[in-house]
Parts: structure tokens; C-alpha cells; sequence
């Protein structure tokens, strides 16, 4: 998916003078190199490293391709581009090799779902096909729609009926009511979706046995008030015309399996927003302690073991599949969960600045010097020349004292060596922008398996760069 243009994980930690002297405007900076470096990055990261394993191997640097067209969007290995503001599209694979070539789509986009390996194509009428061209849905609907990273269905419209369809294209169930869309596991929602102070919400409805819910939950319309969440295996209801702001999770059959209290119970803790940890239906859910109406502490939630961690935290991430970082508030500490949000143990630091980010297993940690370390909490990598950095997924950017960027992988090698990358960095630890590229503006910046994808602008196009 596509990646904003600037890259800025920021903790809320003051920075000391260690970090003054890191506040750097790039433009200073040497001047950068040219065209696209074949070679193979040979400088390693690690200084008096303790794990044998980093440094061993090189990564050469990929070659990427150039285009007159616009950039649209990425995924899966994808980009869609077009000849001018988003219309008349096409599919290029990383080569630049177009895999659905002009001609066949005037827009272009990918489905939200993580399991779609498809692209929506609009031509008159709309229809999908697979990375390979393919129909999967022949271009004769009126309308396909996919919300959710979770999603396992599409809604289609034809003829005035809708139905839902499954990622192989096949019809799941034909439907006799109209909706304005399908999220997650089948929960079908109108169109009109409204926003309040607390978050969006709309409606719900049920219509087979895919939505039997429970009489007491359905209001004399046959809908039931939402906010437009859902997980994998659940749906989180607010009902604010009822004045409840508690927050429900429901199952695929509208049975409320666990709640926490909402504001209105002020006197008490209460909880509110919150964000997928992307392992399970693990969530991290801001937390606001008894009389106290702005927080920026969250709560690590399990709603399939009704369960909510002890400890509040500053920040709870995602660290690989199995592995969850939660940021104590008090301590300079990280307590570790695993996928099922089980207490596995406390790592322990020497510094207050700490730093992780999602998907990255890495943790970073200032004294005189940057050490990452591992989810057992030694010490696999030093750098003396970092003063500031931020977590890009399984990577980091390197800001050094003169001011120069880098980017590194988790296994310690340099990706892109300082000198190339400009960006900008503040006395905050772990705020850093990156701007451009070999002197190229970035426009996007994507992350593939083992591949960091840069898209920079030109006056005749985009230049794709991937390492």
C-alpha cells in the first residue's frame, strides 16, 4: 500500500544535548550522486556487533525503471500508473513490464482487503482482474467495492442487484436489500456514513442467516448504530443515538462478547479509539485513568480472551507475527506480549530515548552510542556516529552527526549509503522527514517483503528505485 511521503515516528520524549547538535537541514549536505548505483553496498552498520551473523552478506541494490507516468498507487509488488490524474491506467509489475497494459482500464485501484490480489478496473462498466490480467470478474458490473484490510468479500452491484462475492469471484450470496458497502466478514453497511467527536459510525443491517442479530440490538428501522470498524472476527459498536458510548465488540452474529466502559463513566477508567495491532484481533486501545479526559496512554486489549493489560503504556506495536513492544510510560522499558497479548517479559534500558516501529523486531536505544537490540533484549548492533533515527516498517533511517541520512535494514546492512537521501530532523528523538532522493523530490515510499521502494518526481515522470 502506499506509503506517505514523510516518514515521521515521533515518541513524546524531550531530547537532551545529545541530539542538539543533530539538528540538521540537508541542504548543506554534499552533493549527491547521480543515476542509479548498481553496486553492490558494502558498508555495514555494525561496530563491535555481537551477533556473528550481521555483516556477513552484502545487498546489492536493485536497479528500479523510470516512467512518463504518474505513480498512482502500490501493492503487493504493483504499481498502478496513469497517463494524466489518475486516469487511463495501467499495471506494471517492479520491472516496469505492464501487466495490464493501457487501453484496458480508465481508473485503476486496488481493493483494501490484504488477501485481494486483484485490481478493481473501471472501463464504462467495472470489473477485476489479477496480477497477471486475468478476469476474476468479467468489466460488465456497475459498481465492486472492498472496505477493510481484513475484508474477505466484495459487494457488486449489476442491474440494479447486489451481491456479495468472495476473492475467487465467486458469488457467496445474492441479496434483495441495497447497501453501500461490505466490511470484514461479510458486515453489510449503508452508505451514509457520519462522523462525531468520538469517531465515525454508521449502520449496520442484517439479512440472512450471514447477519441474524439479536432483537435487542436492532432499532425500529432494523439497524443497528456502529462505528465503521471491524476486526477479523468482530464488529465495534458505539450507539451514540442512544447515548452509550461504551465500547461493544459484537461477533459475526451480533452477540456482544466483551465491553469496556466509555467516557460517560469518567469517574471510573475508561477507554475509546483504537488501532488493530494487525496480530489476531489484538488491540491497542487509548486508555484514559479515572478523572482524566485527554490521555495519550493506550491498553494492550484481547476481545476472544475478554482480557486488558494490567500496565498503560506510551506506545504498543506490532513487532513481527508472533512478537508485540509495548512502551512503558514510567520506566525506560519495553514489555514484551506475545500473539495471543500473553506477558512474556520486561527489557530493561539505560536511556529514556528509546525508539520501535510497526513490523520491525529492532529496538533502539541512546546512550553514547545507538544500540539496537533484539526481542530477548541483546545488544546485535552499535552504531557511534547516529544521533537521531526513525523506523520505516523493517527498517531504519540514520541521521549521523554531519547531518547525512542512510537507510538500514534490520539485519544491519545499508540499503541506501549517507549522501543520497536528504531529509530534515528536529531535537525530537526519533522525528526525522525524509525529502528526496539523488536530488529528486520523494513522492512515495513503499515496502515489499525484503525490497524498500523510493518513488521520486522529474519534470518528464516518476524514477522508481528499489533496494
Amino acid at each position: 500500500m502506499k506509503r506517505k511521503l514523510f516518514v515521521c515516528i515521533s515518541l513524546i520524549l524531550c531530547m537532551n544535548m545529545l541530539l542538539i547538535g543533530c539538528t540538521h537541514d540537508s541542504e548543506n549536505n554534499s552533493e549527491l550522486q547521480t543515476g542509479i548505483n548498481e553496486e553492490e553496498i558494502s558498508k555495514e552498520v555494525s561496530n563491535g556487533s555481537t551477533d556473528e551473523s550481521v555483516g556477513e552478506e552484502e545487498k546489492p541494490l536493485l536497479t528500479g525503471f523510470s516512467t512518463t507516468y504518474t505513480i498512482e498507487d502500490f501493492k503487493d509488488g504493483y504499481f498502478i500508473v496513469s497517463m494524466q490524474d489518475g486516469l487511463n491506467c495501467a499495471l506494471l509489475d517492479m520491472s516496469g513490464n505492464e501487466v495490464i497494459p493501457f487501453g484496458q482500464a480508465v481508473t485503476m485501484s486496488f481493493p483494501q482487503s490484504k488477501s485481494a490480489e486483484a485490481v478493481i478496473v473501471v472501463n464504462g462498466k467495472t470489473g477485476l482482474m489479477d496480477y497477471s490480467g486475468n478476469e476474476i470478474l468479467p468489466i460488465e458490473y456497475d459498481s465492486i467495492s472492498n472496505w477493510g484490510y481484513n475484508s474477505e468479500y466484495y459487494l457488486a452491484e449489476k442491474d440494479g442487484a447486489q451481491s456479495i462475492i468472495g476473492m475467487d469471484g465467486d458469488i457467496v450470496q445474492e441479496l434483495s436489500g441495497s447497501y453501500g458497502g461490505i466490511i470484514s466478514n461479510s458486515f453489510l453497511i449503508d452508505g451514509e456514513v457520519g462522523i462525531s467527536s468520538y469517531g465515525y459510525y454508521d449502520y449496520i443491517y442484517g439479512e440472512g442467516n450471514r447477519y441474524s442479530f439479536d432483537e435487542e440490538l436492532i432499532d425500529e428501522s432494523g439497524n443497528i448504530c456502529l462505528t465503521a470498524y471491524s476486526l477479523n472476527n468482530y464488529y465495534y459498536r458505539n450507539d451514540f443515538s442512544n447515548g452509550n458510548t461504551a465500547m461493544a465488540f459484537l461477533n459475526i452474529d451480533g452477540d456482544i462478547v466483551f465491553t469496556l466502559p466509555g467516557y460517560e463513566e469518567s469517574d471510573e477508567e475508561w477507554y475509546q479509539d483504537f488501532e488493530s495491532i494487525d496480530i489476531g484481533n489484538l488491540l491497542s486501545v487509548a486508555y484514559y485513568p479515572p478523572g482524566v479526559t485527554r490521555s495519550n496512554y493506550y491498553k494492550l486489549v484481547n476481545p476472544d480472551r475478554k482480557t486488558v493489560s494490567e500496565q498503560y503504556y506510551k506506545q504498543i506495536i506490532k513487532a513481527n507475527d508472533s512478537t508485540i513492544y509495548a512502551l512503558q510510560v514510567e520506566n525506560d522499558a519495553i514489555d514484551i506480549y506475545d500473539e495471543n497479548g500473553e506477558y512474556l517479559d520486561t527489557l530493561e534500558f539505560d536511556s529514556s530515548f528509546i525508539s520501535i516501529g510497526d513490523n520491525n523486531s529492532l529496538v533502539a536505544s541512546l546512550t553514547a552510542n545507538i544500540e539496537f537490540f533484539n526481542d530477548e533484549g541483546v545488544a546485535v548492533l552499535e552504531q557511534s556516529d547516529v544521533c537521531n533515527l526513525a523506523p520505516v516498517e523493517n527498517y531504519w533511517v540514520l541521521v549521523n552527526t554531519s547531518g547525512e541520512y542512510a537507510l538500514m535494514d534490520e539485519t544491519g546492512k545499508i540499503r541506501i549509503p549517507y549522501g543520497q537521501l536528504r531529509g530534515t530532523s528536529s531535537t525530537e528523538w526519533a522525528d526525522v522527514e525524509l525529502e528526496s532522493y539523488n536530488g529528486e523530490a520523494i513522492d512515495a515510499i513503499y515496502t515489499f517483503g525484503d525490497v524498500f521502494c523510493i518513488v521520486t518526481l522529474n519534470d518528464s515522470g516518476s524514477n522508481v528505485y528499489l533496494f
